[in-house]
């Protein structure tokens, strides 16, 4: 199922990312236990999560669970949830940086939507970090959502990667992890995967 592009790509523009340089790791997509335990939001479904080959390493990308926010939003497979705060999962488990999100030093930017639930007030803070070289994200986090439902971020991926992603906000939290690469990995892809990822199109 595609994600909802649109929502990622309609909302900021993304944080600058900070100076850093990698060589591309593989994209090979396998449905292997992670080698690598994560803490997993609750509630959330038990299957194992999928692996995504990163420097000959598996990256234990996290599952949806497909739990929509309550705000009338559509069901989609691609939601993450535990009851207080949601955002929205690529397919697979990677997110693909078009050539536009790819800044000159490397650096990948990618928006990502978030919901807090109506008894969550607080501002939204997104820390996050590469698991292999422990670099740090940046996120940029706009005012002017309020202090409770949707709220819209960028979040700048200084290397190519496996990273573990939090939200927080009013003392809720939500951890995801994530493979990151440029639009070029598409290429590594069997063609109905490829598919999924029609931002690479633009």
């Amino acid at each position: 199922m595609r994600i909802a592009l649109t929502v990622l790509l309609a909302v900021i523009p993304v944080a600058a990312c900070s100076p850093a340089s990698s060589a591309g790791p593989s994209t090979a997509i396998v449905d292997t236990a992670p080698s690598v335990p994560v803490t997993t939001p609750e509630p959330s479904p038990s299957p194992r999560p999928v692996s995504v080959a990163s420097d000959g390493a598996a990256c234990p990308v996290t599952r949806p669970n497909g739990a929509p926010p309550p705000e009338g939003e559509a069901p989609d497979g691609n939601w993450l949830g535990n009851g207080r705060l949601w955002t929205v999962l690529w397919p697979k488990g990677l997110v693909v940086v078009p050539p536009d999100g790819v800044e000159p030093d490397g650096g990948l930017g990618m928006k990502f939507p978030w919901w807090r639930a109506p008894e969550v007030h607080g501002t939204l803070h997104i820390t996050g970090h590469e698991l292999t070289r422990g670099v740090q994200v940046r996120a940029e986090v706009p005012d002017g959502y309020g202090d409770t439902g949707f709220q819209a971020s960028g979040i700048a991926f200084p290397v190519e990667g496996c990273y573990q992603v939090t939200g927080e906000a009013g003392g809720a939290q939500l951890t995801f992890v994530t493979m990151v690469r440029p639009c070029a990995a598409i290429a590594e892809m069997p063609p109905a995967e490829r598919a999924l990822y029609s931002i690479c199109d633009r």
